[in-house]
């Protein structure tokens, strides 16, 4: 192999490299967390939220949506954010096959009024550093989002 076709194969691996981490960063509102499990049975598996607490506005505030899972009961309420402990995610891992930590954005309103908005996986940390009605700089790569900083916290966060 000649000199140049090595440089040129080195190049596209390192390139391909560069494009598996995480790619587009955005300025975003959280409208949404939530907890979904993973639980196997006998008749199937089932995919559900074990606690979902939603923002839209600021005159309504947070609040969370259907019911929260016995697992979460003590932790969460109407005025508190949604965390969970160290303690809490090992309950929820030994009860659930899976334990993942959603979020909803959305881009600031557009002038034709319309907003982008769309959910991802993010590490535990991170959801818990963070709280519906935040505004924040997140990372994505495909279903996946890290946090890189915290642009404005709600008012009403504890």
């Amino acid at each position: 192999m000649n000199r140049r076709a090595v440089l040129a194969a080195v190049s596209s691996v390192a390139l391909a490299g560069c494009t598996t981490g995480f790619g587009s960063t955005r300025r975003v509102e959280v409208v949404q967390k939530f907890v979904r499990v993973t639980d196997h049975r006998e008749d199937g598996r089932y995919v559900f939220d074990v606690a979902d607490r939603q923002y839209w506005n600021a005159i309504d505030g947070p609040w969370y949506s259907g019911e929260v899972h016995d697992l979460l009961e003590s932790e969460v309420g109407d005025g508190k954010p949604l965390v969970v402990t160290d303690a809490t995610a090992r309950a929820l891992e030994r009860r659930f096959a899976e334990v993942r930590y959603g979020v909803r954005t959305c881009t600031a309103v557009r002038t034709d009024g319309s907003r982008r908005c769309r959910a991802a996986w993010i590490a535990r940390d991170d959801f818990n550093g963070i709280e519906v009605g935040d505004v924040v700089i997140l990372q994505f790569d495909d279903e996946r989002a890290r946090v890189t900083s915290v642009v404005q916290r709600r008012r009403y966060r504890d």
